[in-house]
């Protein structure tokens, strides 16, 4: 048996035995999750801000007051924003003013305006600005603007405010976002371990509070399946790492890891295009698909359809970030077009997404799964389930275009 083999039967036998825990786990019921239910668990407004912001919320209906704030406010307090003398982070918890969501800071022109996802702030006037970042990209300015309005508001005063970014694995934003702010002028967290550290904490805290707590025990089980984190057993977990760890496979592995983004843009290469090819002639489309070998790595990554009697129009699917993640579908204009000249747009629009009318070159909504980096989402593509979604979400767009000049 070569060293590969028994690498993959050794980490085998560990999935499997977790696979049986899972079972065993949803037949208790264990993984019912209301967020999962009602088809939320992605959504940055209607579940992630919405639910952050309520626990953070002193005069929220978890009944435990400043509690949750409390912890929160450590653990930004001891972020470092600049040099050390410059950490004292002035906010009272206990006089809290608002707690908003999607606070409207006016209209968007340069590095001005916008919507906060969520804005804290207490009645000295000091502020905890949250831009909260699921699987959406950055916007032009986007923290460049959020910093103004906390400089603004707290008249250049950084011990009066904390600017976070709020993303699942704690990234920089991007440096069109940024627009020419530094690194102290902002604070990375993560979903990973910033925000369910934290949440654990209020777990604790909620201990007589039983809806409350089982509610965000439920929230934290969805982070961890939206940042891969969920493996039930963390002595399995463990056992995977100790076997990759040994002398004897460290060779196998990293044959493995060199090779997966391989793997990955084989199954698009060579399995995904030739279902989009046949899928665009079932409904008298152009495709339009590049093999290539940087699926994992090229920014905006994607394919189109154009159709023969769209005049200004053409419909792409394009990976936000790189790595295949944050899928969107929608209309994108046509390079000989103008924005201003289509007079289909806002009708277009409001029959395609309820997104705010911001950007000019695309009308678009979010794609289902988002994140195709996961081997459920390769799985599916193999399986042809993948396609049956595309197909149906094609559907739904051209059924959009009845009747408009497109």
């Amino acid at each position: 048996m070569t060293e590969l083999e028994k690498l993959l039967n050794a980490i085998k036998e560990i999935i499997d035995r977790e696979k049986t825990l899972q079972e065993a786990k949803r037949a208790r019921g264990e993984n019912f999750n209301i967020f999962n239910v009602m088809g939320v668990s992605t959504s940055e407004v209607k579940l992630h801000s919405a639910f952050i912001a309520e626990l953070l919320n002193p005069y929220g209906n978890h009944g435990l007051g400043e509690k949750f704030l409390k912890i929160f406010i450590d653990e930004i307090s001891n972020k470092s924003v600049g040099d050390d003398s410059k950490r004292g982070f002035i906010f009272d918890t206990l006089s809290i003013k608002n707690v908003i969501v999607e606070k409207d800071i006016g209209p968007i022109k340069g590095d001005h305006g916008g919507r906060i996802d969520i804005c804290i702030e207490d009645n000295n006037g000091c502020y905890v600005i949250i831009e909260n970042k699921i699987y959406a990209g950055d916007q032009d300015n986007q923290m460049k603007r959020y910093w103004n309005y906390a400089q603004e508001k707290c008249k250049s005063d950084k011990n009066r405010y904390r600017l976070v970014y709020l993303t699942l694995d704690g990234h920089e934003p991007s440096e069109g976002s940024l627009c020419g702010l530094k690194s102290d002028d902002y604070i990375c967290l993560s979903y990973k371990y910033d925000i369910i550290s934290w949440l654990n904490q209020c777990v604790g805290l909620s201990v007589r509070h039983p809806l409350v707590r089982e509610t965000i025990i439920q929230y934290i089980e969805t982070l961890k399946q939206l940042t891969y984190s969920d493996m039930n057993d963390m002595d399995n977990q463990n056992d995977v790492l100790e076997i990759m760890s040994k002398k004897e496979y460290l060779d196998t592995l990293f044959v493995i890891a060199n090779n997966l983004n391989g793997v990955i843009c084989n199954i698009i290469n060579k399995t995904l295009r030739p279902q989009l090819m046949s899928l665009a002639k079932t409904k008298g489309l152009e495709l339009s698909f590049v093999e290539n070998n940087g699926w994992m790595t090229d920014s905006y990554a994607g394919w189109s359809f154009c159709h023969p009697e769209w005049k200004n129009f053409y419909i792409q699917m394009e990976f936000e970030k790189r790595g295949l993640s944050n899928l969107i579908i929608g209309f994108h204009k046509k390079d000989n077009k103008k924005r201003e000249d289509i007079k289909c747009w806002d009708e277009l629009w409001g029959r395609v997404t309820s997104k705010d009318k911001i950007n000019q070159n695309w009308i678009w909504r979010d794609f289902y799964p988002s994140n195709w980096n996961t081997p459920d989402s390769l799985k599916d593509i193999i399986d042809g389930k993948m396609i049956e979604r595309i197909s149906e979400e094609i559907g739904k767009l051209i059924e959009c275009t009845q009747g408009l000049d497109v």
